[in-house]
């Protein structure tokens, strides 16, 4: 999610419509209309798409939402991981849709290959996330550059080495930039998977691993490191390994999600910069909610704050960190703590019983958020999957 740009009534007419229009997904064991009965909210989950490429798997698929020259849309990326090894990427696609989700292109891949970084080592980006930034028009697509040893062979393995990565689309012109740029000169800021919060004088606050926010500025082709954030304290018992971090801004205050080994996190901030020390994530009555080492990410609506998650759940034994099915749970943000009782599923467990942990959040407007997943390609009846769930306010679901 981003800054709370007001998009045109024509757009969520077209989403709203579209939350409205389909049935039950292609699979009878996917996710249909699902409505949260008593709450604030209504999700339905559906299958965007599903089908492995023959080298490896779709994975990781974000959308962004922006309306630019009278066009509604949207824009999925995915990442494409490859069959060895578990977090090599391969390269990335998109797709867009203008119906509010219903139909989407057919997937085009981007351009992006790998590259040198240093003597040995080659990097691939990947782990992107889609962001509109409504002051200059352009779409910026947020990642890393990861690098790897021996890439391309079966012997491929992961270094240490991670730089921040950017590439450009112009919605006006349907066009990418020819290619991603790598910010070689920041070491040790590993942004993967990092969703920013864009300020009102367009630089952006873009959250990376170890517990930092990188300050940025955008001219519309140019992004700019202005400067790093203190290490936020309370990170656990491997605060290097936290990270996959979703900064957004509710009310007068900055709130953070922090993956982390032991036990997930959130953190709160004035400014969004300087944080208060990372707290557990519990419920209302101060039981740990038994989430760790995966992604979460924010839902704003109706002046509640939201939080989409995972846990542990005896439906979920087998899955790969109990990384499905994706729940969704009103917070507390004077407390920091879940509120149990308003707990939904946002995003069933799949036929492949694999792992959908990471997802992503879309804010399109104060009456409807979308969430995307995908199989993620650990097990054997996996087949990259992707689902998208819209949270529409209560009373929009069928356009009232």
């Amino acid at each position: 999610m981003v800054g709370k740009h007001p998009m045109k009534t024509t757009f969520l007419a077209s989403l709203i419509t579209a939350c409205a229009a389909f049935g039950a997904c292609a699979d009878g064991n996917d996710a249909g209309p699902a409505v949260a009965t008593g709450k604030p909210f209504v999700v339905s989950t559906q299958l965007v798409r599903e089908g492995a490429p023959p080298d490896g798997h779709w994975i990781i698929p974000r959308v962004a939402a922006f309306d630019t020259n009278g066009r509604p849309e949207l824009l999925m990326t995915l990442s494409k991981r490859g069959a060895t090894g578990t977090d090599v990427y391969r390269g990335l696609a998109f797709t867009t849709s203008s119906d509010g989700g219903i139909t989407w292109a057919a997937l085009a891949e981007l351009p992006y290959g790998a590259r040198p970084l240093r003597e040995g080592i080659t990097g691939m980006f990947g782990a992107t996330v889609p962001v509109f930034h409504p002051q200059t028009g352009k779409l910026l697509l947020l990642g890393n550059c990861v690098g790897y040893a021996q890439y391309g062979t079966p012997a491929v393995k992961l270094t240490g080495l991670r730089f921040p990565a950017y590439a450009v689309y112009d919605p006006a012109v349907r066009k990418w930039s020819a290619d991603y740029t790598v910010l070689e000169g920041e070491e040790d800021a590993n942004t993967t998977s990092g969703v920013p919060w864009i300020l009102p004088d367009g630089t952006l606050l873009w959250p990376c691993n170890g517990g930092q926010v990188l300050h940025a500025a955008f001219d519309g082709a140019k992004l700019t490191i202005l400067a790093r954030s203190p290490r936020i304290e309370g990170l656990g018992q491997q605060p290097k390994n936290t990270g996959e971090y979703h900064l957004t801004k509710f009310g007068n205050k900055f709130y953070l999600t922090l993956r982390c080994p032991d036990q997930n996190r959130v953190a709160v901030s004035a400014d969004g910069q300087h944080f208060e020390p990372a707290t557990a994530l519990r419920w209302e009555d101060g039981t740990l909610v038994p989430s760790a080492a995966t992604q979460m990410r924010w839902i704003r609506q109706h002046e509640r704050l939201y939080l989409v998650y995972t846990r542990v759940d005896p439906g979920n034994k087998g899955i790969f960190r109990n990384r499905a099915p994706l729940w969704m749970a009103e917070l507390d943000p004077a407390t920091l703590r879940l509120k149990k009782s308003t707990e939904v599923i946002a995003v069933p467990i799949s036929p492949g019983r694999d792992d959908l942990g990471n997802f992503g959040t879309t804010f399109v407007n104060d009456e409807l958020s979308l969430i995307t997943t995908s199989e993620f390609g650990r097990t054997r009846a996996s087949n990259s999957r992707v689902y998208l769930a819209r949270v529409a306010a209560a009373g929009q679901e069928q356009g009232k």
